[in-house]
């Protein structure tokens, strides 16, 4: 390779613009807490500059609780990377254009560190949180990283996020030497979420969603709960709480092997009945356990149904077979109840309620067509 050698002028006009315009860095910033909580104050961080989208990492730790009440820009949030860290948004908005990949976007429980840290985020008071893509990774979304972390949004407020790719209680287990990885991460939605994809209980790793109450959560690709199912210590779990929560994603991915830790379903019925999880496209449940609590829904009479899942007509999986299913309350015992698969026409799942046979099968033949089903959104 031949190298040539530069011109007085372009060295010179180099020199010139360094002068003038010196190249600045991306920087860890901390949390200080120095004057009081306030996540906009400058003086309560590292730098003395209040938070900007100018490419720093802001952290949250050390046993410290920031809180925004107020509207802020930034392009990375990590809090409890190696701590302890809280951050309240109360009616505040927090923008996160992510305009790189790593360690930009937003992150609770072990970001940089391993093992340590403890990151918890609460939206209150009708709070928004707006995360975009904006020439960066959509890999930038994680909630129990490689420690511990919990998302929380009350039913005032709203995390937008659409593009970012979310990982919940990501790794579990030895990476290398000891101590293992034991993240736990957990997403309750009571308000809004909505984002592209979100991978649960990755790579050894305890990932829980749930939603309750009149909550929302939106997927416009899939909610996966499959990779890496080999592993032991990993869990995935999503709970839906009462009859009018709602959780869509364009496909449920939830298989495992036989042997394999169990991907878990939780229903919790009210006096409406349980809010079905539904995808758009395929739903995938090998292996996959159930478990319905119908201790405050009426009694239900031999073969009514509610559905617990809606999926697309014809795409529920060939040949998957769920796992054991578990009633608790409700009219009879655990063992009248069954799981009815309509893949054609409807692509539904039911619980239905049937007695033994020699008790109920007479009442089964004038109550068959007695269905609880929610309906559509």
């Amino acid at each position: 390779m031949t190298i040539r050698p530069r011109s007085t002028v372009g060295l010179l006009c180099a020199v010139a613009l360094a002068s003038v315009a010196p190249i600045t860095r991306a920087a860890n910033v901390q949390f200080t807490g120095a004057v009081n909580n306030d996540f906009l104050l400058a003086g309560n961080w590292s730098d003395n500059n209040p938070p900007a989208a100018d490419g720093d990492i802001h952290f949250i730790e050390n046993g410290l609780t920031s809180v925004l009440t107020g509207t802020a820009s930034v392009n990375g949030v990590i809090v409890g990377d190696i701590s302890v860290g809280t951050f309240n948004i109360v009616g505040g908005t927090l923008n996160v254009p992510v305009t790189a990949g790593f360690p930009q976007g937003f992150s609770l429980g072990g970001h940089l560190n391993n093992h340590t840290g403890l990151g918890v985020v609460n939206l209150t008071n009708g709070a928004t949180v707006n995360m975009s893509l904006a020439g960066g990774s959509p890999d930038t979304g994680f909630v129990g990283e490689r420690a511990d972390g919990a998302l929380n949004i009350d039913a005032t407020s709203a995390f937008n996020a659409p593009g970012i790719v979310w990982r919940i209680g990501q790794f579990g287990g030895f990476f290398g030497g000891p101590p293992p990885f034991t993240a736990e991460g957990s997403l309750n939605v009571q308000g809004n979420f909505n984002s592209r994809q979100i991978f649960l209980g990755v790579q050894g790793g305890d990932g829980s969603i749930t939603v309750s109450g009149n909550g929302s959560l939106t997927l416009t690709a899939a909610l996966h709960m499959s990779i890496e199912t080999f592993r032991a210590e990993r869990s995935a779990t999503v709970t839906m709480v009462g009859s009018n929560a709602t959780l869509i994603a364009d496909d449920i991915i939830a298989n495992t092997a036989a042997g394999e830790v169990r991907n878990q379903f939780v229903f919790v019925a009210d006096a409406g009945g349980v809010s079905e999880l539904t995808s758009a496209d395929a739903l995938l449940f090998n292996n996959a356990a159930v478990n319905v609590d119908l201790t405050a829904f009426a009694p239900m009479t031999p073969g009514q149904q509610l559905r617990l899942f809606d999926a697309a007509p014809g795409q529920l999986a060939n040949g998957h077979v769920f796992g054991p299913l578990t009633v608790t309350g409700g009219a009879g015992n655990p063992s009248d109840y069954f799981l009815v698969l309509d893949d054609d026409p409807t692509g539904d799942v039911f619980l239905q309620f049937m007695p033994e046979p020699s008790a109920g099968l007479a009442a089964l033949s004038l109550a068959a067509l007695a269905t609880v089903r929610r309906r559509r959104r």
